[in-house]
């Protein structure tokens, strides 16, 4: 058989093809020697790069898939921590971003006049004036620069691949199932451990640094997999996978119990009230009203319910009545009087510094002085070395002043309005009924928010910008009465 003969241009090609690899063995043969490994994850590193310049919107859907299963390690060289394998990733995804916005100079205003993203902008603006009068303006920074890339990957450049309605479906499969593997996987560790309330804690190691984080994603998703279930017709999803939806969401019920976190129960119950108001077409300032005036009766019975709650004993354990009594333990649940101790500690930190804060995430370092002895538990520390504020409301009081407190209040208004007004006057069922899972897996999280607070993880943030970019999407592109909302859209970011 004769050889095939190459035209030159593609013979220079060959070559140098030929000697770049060659080069490469040789240098990472050396590098190994010199235990230098990294230098063999190059040719991945590599192709990652290529991956999303080519193809951004899968490149996307792929950190979403990775986020259940990346891992926190300390960086002890430089004094912080880094999230493999996400991290670096959507760091480097948000300053190609940035570059192609810069490139191509398309504003779409539709998106900017939005009240969502200006609260998003408005909120972003005063983290950075806080950040520059902060008292610890390296960590402040640090934490603006993470929330920057989470807004600017999963919320601005989330609505640009939520344009295509089938990518809404992709990123909620993608999360669910990369997530059910995680739960299987804990579920698994906690069996061989006859599933123990004290083993609850690090069941989820490496994946999640708790079980506190690792309830609410379950919790946040659960309202995400049964909807697609029970509506697989109207959500346009096949048979098969209309099972499939069936079994996840089972799994996640038994991955919220087994989690043994009263918080994640209680926003599961809230997101089911949501939903009935939903069903009587409550509107939102009547739910706002009601609100109000079930704060007002028990500040008017605050003595009494003290009083009634004082004599509850029950403190959280293996035995899930016992654990479910303890939601309202006060008194001698470590866990709940511990909450109160950095709740009151943040509202002292406030009424000292209440315009600016003492700068994003800086609570932890900065808290144990502001703590009174009678108030202390047995779980309290003076080191920093025990987290935040455990608030999505109370939190930023103390870091970001009235205004920072205010704007997360206001964003997260902003977002259920949005989402209500979807559900009620939708342009299909389809769209009213991806606008109920966004809402309800909202609702979770903000009811959880009042506890917890979680916006320094990955997996929170993903979740809680795309879910904001969904609610978005559906209203601007989707949600146009007189139009084919289910009509997918593609998007010229995925063009080569």
């Amino acid at each position: 058989m004769n050889a095939v003969s190459l035209p030159k241009k593609n013979q220079s090609v060959v070559w140098i093809t030929v000697i770049l690899l060659g080069a490469f063995a040789l240098g990472n043969v050396y590098a190994i020697t010199r235990d230098f490994w990294w230098l063999s994850l190059l040719p991945l590193g590599l192709g990652m790069v290529a991956f999303a310049l080519l193809k951004p919107n899968q490149f996307w859907l792929v950190m979403v898939l990775l986020t259940p299963f990346s891992v926190t390690l300390d960086v002890g060289e430089i004094g912080a921590s880094l999230t493999l394998p996400t991290e670096p990733f959507i760091a480097f995804f948000m300053i190609l971003v940035v570059m192609k916005f810069l490139l191509e100079n398309k504003i779409d205003w539709k998106i900017l006049k939005h009240p969502i993203t200006i609260i998003i902008i408005l909120q972003l603006a005063w983290m950075l004036v806080s950040s520059a009068a902060s008292t610890m303006p390296m960590v402040s920074f640090k934490y603006f620069l993470s929330r920057l890339w989470y807004v600017v990957v999963f919320y601005f450049f989330g609505i640009q691949v939520f344009k295509d309605l089938k990518k809404i479906d992709q990123y909620n499969w993608f999360y669910l199932v990369a997530m059910c593997l995680v739960i299987l996987y804990t579920l698994v560790r906690h069996y061989f451990e006859n599933f123990s309330h004290e083993y609850s804690y690090k069941a989820s190691l490496p994946f999640f640094k708790d079980h506190n984080i690792y309830a609410v994603i379950v919790a946040f998703f659960i309202p995400v997999a049964l909807i697609y279930a029970l509506k697989a017709r109207t959500l346009k999803v096949s048979f098969i996978r209309g099972l499939m939806y069936y079994a996840i969401g089972f799994i996640f019920l038994v991955g919220v119990v087994a989690s043994y976190t009263r918080a994640a129960w209680v926003s599961l119950g809230v997101a089911l009230i949501m939903y009935v108001a939903l069903r009587l077409r409550l509107r939102l300032r009547t739910l706002l009203a009601s609100l109000a005036a079930v704060c007002l009766i028990v500040m008017a019975s605050w003595t009494d319910i003290m009083l009634s709650m004082s004599k509850n004993k029950a403190e959280s354990d293996s035995n899930l009545d016992s654990h479910v009594q303890s939601i309202y333990n006060v008194t001698s649940d470590d866990s709940n009087t511990e909450r109160l101790n950095r709740w009151n500690a943040a509202l002292r930190m406030f009424e000292e510094r209440p315009v600016f804060g003492f700068g994003p995430n800086t609570y932890q370092f900065k808290y144990a002085p502001y703590q009174l002895s009678h108030q202390k538990t047995r779980i309290s520390t003076n080191l920093g070395d025990l987290g935040n504020a455990h608030s999505e409301f109370i939190g930023p009081l103390a870091e970001m002043g009235l205004l920072g407190a205010l704007l997360v209040i206001a964003l997260m208004l902003a977002a259920i309005r949005a989402a209500m007004h979807i559900f009620y006057e939708p342009s299909s069922e389809r769209i009213k009924y991806l606008a109920l899972i966004a809402l309800l897996a909202f609702m979770t999280y903000y009811s959880h928010g009042l506890l917890n607070n979680y916006l320094d993880t990955d997996k929170a943030n993903v979740c809680f910008w795309a879910t904001m970019a969904m609610i978005t999407a559906l209203e601007v592109h989707h949600n146009k009465k007189g139009t084919n909302a289910g009509q997918e859209e593609s998007t010229a970011l995925d063009k080569p």
